[in-house]
């Protein structure tokens, strides 16, 4: 009995470093931590159905915290292209969202590079479905370089540029 009580201590020693190690190693990871970060910045940028005003004010707190000051804004749209404090890109965002009913936004085959021990670049291709309050439907689908930089040990995103598309 002895035997199998310190067995299972042992056993369970185990388990807790190798959680540990894990977590430390994998989940915690600056890739791992920027991953989770782009997910979120879809996540805010997505808007549903008779969503309400006191979910669009956390939505805009929440991106706010994720924008570095000075973000730039680059090859997106003539109208939005420019350089923003974190609360004009809620902003920005907000007034899109008013705009619409529903707006879903995907983001798919994330690169995720560190290019310095406080800088990364998110390479992927992003999808938008809009629905307009007047009942038009818009769809753009693109390449989209984020790049991030840490400040105080938060990944904040940078800049946002699309790459010229290529032309037939």
């Amino acid at each position: 009995m002895v035997t199998f009580k310190r067995l299972m201590a042992v056993a369970l020693l185990i388990a807790l470093a190798a959680a540990g190690v894990w977590y430390f190693m994998f989940y915690r990871s600056d890739e791992a931590v920027i991953g989770r970060r782009i997910d979120k910045f879809e996540t805010l940028l997505t808007k549903s159905p008779g969503s309400g005003g006191s979910a669009e004010a956390l939505a805009n707190l929440q991106l706010s915290g994720m924008i570095a000051d000075g973000c730039e804004v680059r090859e997106i749209h003539p109208l939005i292209d420019g350089v923003y404090s974190p609360t004009a890109f809620a902003s920005l965002v907000s007034q899109g969202h008013a705009a619409c009913d529903r707006i879903e936004v995907e983001f798919d085959h994330e690169d995720i590079k560190l290019t310095a021990p406080a800088s990364a670049t998110i390479t992927l291709e992003a999808s938008v479905e809009a629905k307009l309050k007047g009942g038009d439907k818009q769809e753009d689908n693109r390449d989209l370089i984020i790049k991030m930089k840490k400040v105080d040990d938060d990944w904040k995103i940078a800049s946002i540029t699309a790459p010229p598309m290529l032309k037939d």
